[in-house]
């Protein structure tokens, strides 16, 4: 399926994509404002426009699993607009970034998540996926819960392509060397050759 222009769903309505070897494009915008969008296992789901959320915090409206592949593929710097900041949802205790007040649930949860451009991460809240393979920078406020590797990720310039706000890391997956970034590690993890320009913080292990 391509949609040459933008693709909503509202309401009820959802996306469903369980069938391999499937590959829905969307040329414009993508955004997923109705109901939850959970049956996201198989195929490739591939954005032009921005891909956007009109969620609360920690309502995930798009849950990818299994071998679903979301690509973004814009020409130029593409925007993840996770439709909520975190201020508005809780009161953030003095000192603490609002990006740091992870929530239970990802505003957006990606099984495989590759970014082929610039990509801006607008909002506060938080993105969950199992690997990401980026070949351009990506910039934001957000959190990122990632649970496998992070790829593809050579510096640009001699500064690091990764510069979000905090990274959260519960698996083994591969980090590149330099990251802008904090880095927080929920269970135990070898680090080898990695510059953090951040903060590096280990919760449990």
């Amino acid at each position: 399926v391509t949609v040459t222009s933008s693709f909503r769903t509202a309401d009820s309505g959802k996306l469903e994509m369980d069938t391999d070897d499937v590959l829905f494009e969307v040329r414009g915008d993508a955004e997923f404002d109705g109901a939850p969008s959970t049956t996201l296992t198989n195929g490739t789901l591939k954005v032009k426009g921005n891909l956007r959320t009109d969620a609360e915090c920690g309502v995930t409206k798009f849950r990818a699993s299994g071998s679903h592949k979301t690509i973004l593929s814009g020409v130029s710097q593409q925007i993840l607009d996770l439709g909520c900041q975190i201020e508005d949802a809780v009161q953030r205790p003095s000192g603490v970034s609002a990006s740091a007040m992870v929530l239970d649930d990802p505003n957006f949860d990606f099984a495989i998540l590759e970014v082929e451009n610039a990509l801006d991460i607008e909002g506060s809240g938080l993105i969950e996926a199992d690997s990401i393979l980026i070949r351009n920078v990506v910039t934001g406020s957000a959190a990122v819960l990632l649970k496998g590797g992070l790829g593809d990720l050579a510096p640009l310039d001699g500064e690091p392509a990764w510069r979000v706000d905090d990274t959260y890391v519960t698996g083994n997956g591969a980090l590149p060397g330099l990251i802008r970034t904090n880095l927080i590690v929920q269970g135990t993890r070898t680090l080898a050759g990695i510059e953090i320009d951040g903060d590096l913080r280990v919760e449990s292990g």
